[in-house]
């Protein structure tokens, strides 16, 4: 079966003849990290199958046109820019520039929505490329989209309505910052928005996979299993946006995964945690991938949730090597990092 666009991909969807509107992926850096993060996916299918919108995706290896349908950034009617590190923001005006679009522009096609983590820790420096910085995950962003579009359909979406919009956005959610809203309001009270019942997080079954790109962490069914972290490294950026924590149920983790690896055609699943243990189910997870004769890989851990039987099934998994960050072996500064080394 032969893929599809520029980098022939399967697990997408052929642009649709009639459709609600056009919504562009943005992930300013390479195509292989932009698969590689789950938001991409869940943003895709989401918008694809809850709006019948045409979307298309944008990264620093096609920064001009999208990856399915070739059309320019200034075609879409919404950009949705997901910030994973700080300096993607040089990345980003890379890619506006090379689309014509002004970064300064504030009101025209697209309407440019930027998140990720970055933008929750502080959204200012942002600000001057886009019309909103969304403050909280993803998720929250999609489904006020959504009620959006169903309440007022494709109009709220017209370049003479993009203020209405965020005033919206806004209301909604408490959660969106932009130039607009602090021209028009005398105080803007933000507030991070984070889905509470993690379990209702969309994680896709179907992955986007391309014939001749890999995912940075390889081929496999990539799954978050929970979210945030109980521990507040004092350095940690991604526990702090992140926070509370959450953790997936157990079932519906291994239900996915049973239809994941169907579909992406790789008998091996990659964990996404930021401390994998500390999920209440984690050893039976892998005990169950062990007797399925799954492989898998976990991600880095913290190590006072390792003992040696739990090593030794990650090796069952096929992981050849574990990634520990004590970050100091100082007992003291151990402390006052909230990472505490204990001999």
């Amino acid at each position: 079966m032969s893929g599809i666009g520029l980098f022939d991909e399967v697990n997408v969807y052929l642009p649709p003849r009639k459709y609600s509107l056009r919504i562009a992926l943005v992930y300013p850096s390479t195509y292989e990290a932009s698969i590689t993060n789950l938001f991409t996916h869940i943003a895709y299918y989401y918008l694809t199958e809850n709006l019948n919108a045409l979307v298309d995706r944008f990264t620093l290896d096609n920064p001009d046109r999208g990856a399915i349908t070739g059309l320019s950034l200034k075609d879409f009617d919404v950009a949705l820019v997901s910030i994973g590190f700080e300096l993607d923001i040089f990345n980003l005006v890379e890619i506006l520039v090379r689309n014509g679009i002004n970064i300064r522009k504030q009101g025209l096609k697209p309407l440019i929505i930027i998140g990720g983590l970055p933008v929750i820790a502080n959204p200012l420096p942002y600000l001057p490329m886009c019309d909103a910085a969304f403050i909280g995950e993803g998720e929250i962003l999609l489904a006020t989209i959504k009620d959006l579009f169903n309440e007022y359909g494709k109009e709220i979406f017209k370049e003479n309505k993009f203020n209405e919009l965020i005033h919206e956005l806004y209301e909604r959610t408490r959660s969106v910052y932009s130039k607009t809203l602090l021209s028009n309001y005398a105080e803007i009270k933000i507030r991070k928005s984070f889905v509470k019942d993690y379990n209702r997080v969309g994680q896709p079954i179907c992955l986007i996979r391309s014939k001749i790109r890999s995912p940075i962490y390889g081929d496999g069914y990539y799954i978050e299993i929970s979210r945030g972290c109980k521990w507040l490294c004092a350095f940690c950026l991604e526990a702090y946006t992140t926070y509370p924590p959450r953790y997936r149920n157990e079932e519906l983790i291994l239900n996915l995964i049973e239809g994941g690896v169907k579909c992406v055609r790789s008998n091996r699943v990659v964990f996404y945690s930021l401390s994998f243990f500390d999920h209440p189910k984690a050893d039976v997870i892998l005990k169950h991938l062990v007797r399925d004769n799954i492989k898998f890989s976990v991600p880095s851990l913290r190590y006072t949730t390792l003992n040696e039987r739990r090593i030794d099934i990650i090796a069952l998994g096929g992981q050849k090597t574990i990634t520990i960050a004590p970050e100091t072996a100082e007992e003291h500064a151990s402390c006052l990092i909230r990472k505490k080394l204990e001999r």
